[in-house]
């Protein structure tokens, strides 16, 4: 699962681009395996980081794997896993512990990441009549 959110504003007309279809990204959060922020996922690729894992044959007994499932020459025992997943702050999105808990981690990260957007581009919604429009544009994916 990786998840990504960017914050954009919506840039003043102009007569070069006449189309009020411009935006500017001017924030971005992300969570990858290995990489918590976009400054260590660009580290991560750029030194040839690898951030998928092998599996020994106790985490796979942990997990309820069984031994004669492992042991199969096409099983791949590799993982990519984020850390930190449960680590979601509920009162800060006003869900209680027990909505929290219902919800996916990825919408969890999901919602994290957005926020983190919002706070790294220093535009809050509705903060002032005279800012351009602000929003998020967000998408997970299934592992």
């Amino acid at each position: 699962m990786e998840g990504m959110a960017t914050s954009g504003t919506q840039e003043p007309r102009n007569q070069a681009s006449d189309n009020g279809q411009d935006i500017a990204v001017i924030a971005i959060a992300c969570r990858f395996p290995g990489a918590n922020s976009p400054a260590a996922f660009w580290e991560n690729l750029s030194s040839g980081i690898e951030s998928v894992e092998a599996l020994s044959n106790l985490e796979l007994d942990e997990a309820g794997i069984s031994e004669a499932e492992y042991s199969h020459p096409d099983y791949v025992r590799r993982t990519a896993r984020l850390k930190n997943i449960y680590a979601f702050d509920h009162n800060l999105f006003r869900f209680t512990g027990k909505e929290a808990k219902t919800l996916d981690p990825q919408h969890r990260l999901l919602l994290e990441c957005a926020w983190e957007a919002m706070e790294a581009s220093g535009l809050a919604p509705g903060q002032s009549d005279t800012l351009p429009k602000t929003g998020i544009f967000a998408g997970c994916g299934l592992g």
